[in-house]
């Protein structure tokens, strides 16, 4: 049961006994006594009095309340579907980070309870001392977890919420970093990483002010991140594709008709089609798609947060589809230009400008011309 109330996020409060005799309640309170007077190490002194006096208790029952300094992305209190939230995000491949300055214990608890650690989940604390004795990169690196590279010393000052965007952004992806909060103290964060997100809360609306985005609640930032990011990012890469592959539809059948041109910078296009061109297959086609593209529903992506895997790390940005859509743009001009040059190939317009007349056509003319004593000139 105390298990169960931890994993909520409750705080817990145990209570139990332990008989002492005379004896061990005098070195007891001399135990506590000097460890309370010693001029150093007091903390870790009191630390080791109780570790060896609480022990060998018998539990008589435990108690579990709410405790509302619990935070999620400093956020005072476990918010409605914020466990969920940030188990989505957990599955989408979007490493999180709960950034809170209560005690371990409270930290742990609040972990547990936003589903961000598990029962199996490997702990490493960092305490000053130990940072102090060895570098935060050693540490990692001994647990074979190389995970953030930092320049020079880490003392307690250094881990705010600040100085973790910082550290993360030296990490060797160079992750984009989001960093959300609803305080006046987590503005100097949300100005650190890329996007900042403000809730607006009960501690004013510092953060949403100064943030890129505001949401009301943290549930929101399930949709906002796996749906609309979704959509955002699938349209917007897809719009500068398509601005490649349309200039180079655009501009190769020039480059080709400057070798049937005799390289006399005349152009192929008319200006009416420069113009319509652009309307209509600029603005208007992407406006559409921009608009309207949906390639999964928002249902489909709110169950299913894996697909945002499909879209991290700039996947449909990257070289190979760039190279993809740049040759189909030369594959689809070099249809658009031969074939409308083999099309014609047979008309009555050859390719010097001169009109082509077929056998029939010119019988008949030849005829006319001995009955009524008219030429037929040239119209070239």
């Amino acid at each position: 049961m105390k298990l169960t109330h931890v994993l909520e996020g409750l705080r817990t409060l145990c209570v139990a006994y332990k008989k002492l005799t005379a004896e061990e309640y005098s070195k007891a309170q001399k135990l506590l006594q000097n460890a309370k007077l010693a001029l150093q190490d007091r903390e870790k002194k009191l630390a080791d009095a109780y570790e060896k006096i609480e022990r060998d208790f018998i539990l008589l029952g435990a108690t579990a309340v709410e405790d509302r300094n619990l935070s999620i992305y400093v956020v005072h209190r476990l918010q409605e579907k914020a466990a969920d939230t940030i188990e989505a995000l957990q599955k989408a491949g979007i490493k999180v980070w709960v950034l809170t300055g209560d005690k371990m214990e409270t930290a742990a608890a609040t972990c547990y309870a936003c589903k961000l650690f598990r029962r199996n989940t490997q702990i490493l604390e960092l305490t000053t001392k130990k940072i102090e004795e060895q570098s935060l990169h050693d540490v990692l690196f001994d647990l074979s977890k190389t995970v953030l590279r930092h320049n020079g010393s880490l003392t307690r000052d250094t881990f705010s919420g600040t100085q973790i965007v910082k550290l993360i952004k030296l990490s060797k992806e160079h992750p984009i970093t989001l960093a959300i909060g609803d305080g006046a103290n987590d503005v100097s964060m949300i100005l650190e990483a890329h996007v900042g997100i403000g809730i607006i809360g009960k501690e004013g609306r510092q953060a949403a002010r100064n943030s890129d985005y505001a949401i009301p609640k943290f549930k929101h930032l399930k949709k906002m991140l796996l749906v609309h990011g979704h959509f955002y990012y699938v349209r917007i890469s897809e719009l500068v594709q398509y601005f490649f592959y349309k200039n180079v539809c655009f501009i190769f059948p020039q480059f080709l008709y400057q070798f049937f041109c005799g390289f006399s910078q005349q152009t192929l296009y008319d200006t009416a089609y420069l113009t319509l061109y652009n309307i209509s297959f600029t603005s208007l086609p992407i406006l559409l798609y921009g608009l309207m593209e949906q390639h999964v529903s928002a249902d489909t992506l709110k169950r299913e947060p894996s697909l945002y895997r499909d879209v991290a790390k700039n996947a449909l940005l990257r070289w190979r589809a760039f190279i993809y859509w740049t040759f189909l743009g030369v594959f689809d001009a070099v249809v658009f230009f031969f074939g409308a040059y083999f099309l014609f190939d047979n008309t009555i317009l050859t390719s010097n400008g001169q009109v082509s007349v077929g056998l029939d056509q010119s019988l008949k003319a030849n005829d006319n011309q001995h009955s009524h004593g008219k030429t037929i000139v040239d119209l070239s």
